[in-house]
C-alpha cells in the first residue's frame, strides 16, 4: 500500500487476506485463463511488471515483442509465471495490486483463485487462445464495437467496455470477445470447447466486415479443431 495515504478498511482487509496461511486457492499458479481476465482489468502494465519484479530491460523486450496493448500485458504475466514458476500465485498477484493502491483489482484477482474450473478445461484453452489470436490479427481493431452489435452483445455492456479502455481498441476487443463467450449457455460448451456454430457465426461476421484474415483464423485454427 502506499505510504503516502492512510489505508482504507477495505485495503485493511485484503491484506489481511494476503497474509492467511499458505497452501489455499490464493496460492495456486496463475492460469492462462485468468491471466487473460486480468488482462481485462489490468490498465498499467508496466507499472504492474515492475511491482512484479520485472526488469526494465524485460519490459522493454516485452513491450518490442507485444505490438497491441492486450498481447503485451497477457506476455508480461506469462513472462513472470515463467520466472517465478511455483510462485506465480494469485497471492502474489494480489499483492502487487494493493502494493499499487488498486484494492478493487486486488479483490478481483482474489476471487478468481476461487474459481478452481470453468465449464471445462479444454473450452477455457479454446476460449483464451481465440481472444488472443483474433487481438493479433484483426486488420482493423478499432472497428470491435460494430463486431460486438453483430455479435448481439448488450449496447450499455459494449459502451461499459469502450468507456473503461477508452482509446486502447486492443484491449477493448478482447474484452468484447470474452463477454461473449462467457456469456454462451451451457450448451454452446462441451467437452470438445467451442460450439462449432457459434464459430461459424463469428467467421461470417468477420468476414462481412471485411476481416479476411481473422476470418480465416477462426476456420483454419479453431472451427477445424472443434470439429
Amino acid at each position: 500500500m502506499s505510504s503516502t495515504s492512510r489505508p482504507t478498511v477495505e485495503q485493511i482487509a485484503l491484506w489481511a487476506k494476503v497474509s492467511l496461511a499458505k497452501g489455499g486457492p490464493l496460492d495456486r499458479v496463475l492460469t492462462d485463463r485468468h491471466i487473460l481476465d486480468v488482462c481485462g482489468f489490468a490498465q498499467k502494465w508496466k507499472t504492474l511488471a515492475s511491482y512484479l519484479g520485472l526488469t526494465q530491460t524485460e519490459q522493454e523486450d516485452l513491450a518490442e515483442d507485444g505490438p497491441y496493448a492486450l498481447r503485451r500485458k497477457e506476455l508480461m504475466l506469462k513472462e513472470w509465471r515463467s520466472i517465478n514458476g511455483q510462485n506465480a500465485s494469485y497471492r502474489r498477484l494480489g499483492k502487487a495490486f494493493l502494493d499499487m493502491g488498486s484494492s478493487e483489482n486486488a479483490q478481483k484477482v482474489f476471487e478468481l483463485s476461487k474459481v478452481t474450473s470453468l465449464p471445462n478445461s479444454s473450452a477455457t484453452s479454446a476460449h483464451g487462445s481465440l481472444v488472443s489470436a483474433l487481438v493479433s490479427c484483426m486488420e482493423d481493431v478499432g472497428e470491435w464495437y460494430h463486431l460486438g452489435v453483430r455479435l448481439d452483445l448488450p449496447t450499455k455492456k459494449l459502451q461499459s467496455i469502450r468507456k473503461k479502455f477508452d482509446d486502447d481498441s486492443e484491449g477493448a476487443l478482447g474484452a468484447m470477445l470474452d463477454l461473449w463467450l462467457k456469456g454462451m449457455s451451457s450448451d454452446s460448451i462441451s467437452s470438445e470447447g467451442i460450439d462449432p456454430e457459434l464459430l461459424k457465426r463469428l467467421a461470417t461476421y468477420l468476414r462481412e466486415m471485411s476481416y479476411g484474415k481473422a476470418a480465416n483464423e477462426v476456420e483454419m485454427n479453431f472451427l477445424k479443431r472443434e470439429s
